[in-house]
């Protein structure tokens, strides 16, 4: 499982560019794109072990509150997920970008199991202000539209607003919960999931 506080650490350390999609999102402040998946009952009912009911992703290209106009933005992450037996959707809130060692641990082994790859866009998702987190790493078909998303173990995600406001669950995303293919749909459609969930 990813640590938060090491992910940022490199992230910290990359060069710009920081866009996690090229080609998809321009590179200024306010681009965006949206993919979505739900699965309809004949799927959830051929896979009993699959939690995960429907997911939504928002990738928004956003400046540092307060930042400084020599700051290069941020590609962020906003991910909602609805689960069995759960009455409200779950949301999680990070940054995106690209490493060349994006799926390997100090040892060099993969950190996330699904994802083939050493190289990738990494997306740190934030749980607190303890900086303790997971992460995923989104992969784009070639016409972009088409995501396919390798989870980490487990994601502290929150039904709250702010990551300041009241504590994150651990969710867990093994097994048949580990990877997701979601289609691109227009932007407008994550308009309700980029307010549900804001960065501070």
């Amino acid at each position: 499982m990813f640590r938060a506080s090491a992910v940022a650490t490199m992230l910290a350390a990359a060069p710009a560019p920081v866009l996690a999609l090229p080609g998809v999102m321009a590179e200024t402040a306010g681009s965006r794109a949206c993919y979505v998946r739900a699965y309809d009952a004949k799927h959830l009912a051929a896979n009993p072990a699959q939690r995960t009911t429907s997911m939504r992703i928002s990738f928004r290209v956003e400046r540092l509150t307060g930042a400084v106009d020599t700051v290069p933005p941020l590609s962020r992450i906003r991910m909602e997920v609805t689960r069995r037996s759960v009455a409200q959707p779950l949301r999680a809130i990070g940054d995106c970008r690209f490493s060349e060692d994006a799926n390997r641990d100090v040892q060099g082994k993969a950190r996330i199991a699904s994802y083939p790859r050493a190289a990738g866009i990494v997306c740190s998702v934030a749980q607190d202000a303890s900086d303790e987190g997971g992460g995923a790493e989104p992969v784009l078909s070639a016409s972009g539209e088409t995501l396919t998303i390798h989870m980490d173990e487990s994601l502290p995600m929150r039904r709250n607003r702010k990551l300041s406001d009241g504590a994150s669950q651990t969710i867990d995303f093994r097994r048949s919960d580990a990877v997701f293919r979601l289609q691109r749909v227009a932007a407008s459609e994550c308009d309700a999931l980029d307010r549900a969930i804001v960065s501070e």
